[in-house]
């Protein structure tokens, strides 16, 4: 690693207090609004969610990664760019095709989903303090990466079979570098990104093997 925990954190600190509360405040707003929109189901529900988790991943490569990150690590110009790429592969294909659509579902299968959307926009906040990350040097949902990720891999588990792959790269290699980011500077908080890449791709995988399972 070209940093350590204090340079990184320092960066945590440096970013939070730049952006202030209100794009926290907004970010919060529109996950919730993410979740309302999967539940109920509502005309242009898909459209909404996808420009969401398009605002989410482009902030995070824009502001977080290019922005701050870089200051401190190289190689966040490619984290930025590739999270740029999976903000704009929302638009695209949650605006201009019929193939990123999400269906809520009830049922064993889909708790895990649950799990990890609760878990990055409630849970992940709420451990933080407890495990000495406590405002502003603490990463935020949907403005920063990890949390973030966490979400997005929750909400593409209820994407239907004509899901587009390239979707889940971004956030499966992010799921990979954060997650073990996580172990070597003690954000703990983060250890569920590490699985959630590769538990994520397995229910999607069977998932499509059998379409009935509950």
């Amino acid at each position: 690693m070209p940093f350590n925990v204090e340079q990184f954190l320092e960066v945590i600190k440096n970013y939070n207090l730049a952006i202030g509360i209100l794009p926290v405040v907004i970010a919060f707003s529109l996950g919730i609004l993410a979740i309302w929109e999967l539940v109920k189901k509502k005309k242009h529900a898909d459209k909404l969610i996808n420009n969401i988790l398009a605002v989410f991943w482009i902030w995070n490569g824009a502001v977080y990664h290019l922005g701050f990150f870089l200051k401190i690590n190289p190689a966040a110009r490619i984290f930025g760019i590739l999270f740029i790429i999976q903000g704009l592969l929302f638009l695209y294909y949650g605006n201009f095709t019929s193939k990123l659509q999400y269906t809520f579902r009830k049922g064993v299968y889909y708790t895990i989903a649950w799990v990890l959307i609760v878990y990055a926009i409630l849970i992940y906040n709420i451990l933080s303090p407890f495990l000495g990350h406590v405002y502003p040097v603490a990463p935020l949902f949907g403005i920063a990466p990890c949390p973030t990720t966490i979400f997005t891999l929750g909400i593409l588990i209820f994407t239907n079979e004509k899901m587009p792959k390239v979707i889940l790269i971004v956030p499966f290699i992010w799921s990979l570098i954060g997650g073990s980011a996580s172990i070597l500077f003690g954000i703990y908080e983060d250890i569920l990104l590490l699985i959630s890449g590769v538990l994520t791709i397995a229910l999607i995988y069977f998932r499509n093997k059998s379409k009935n399972l509950k």
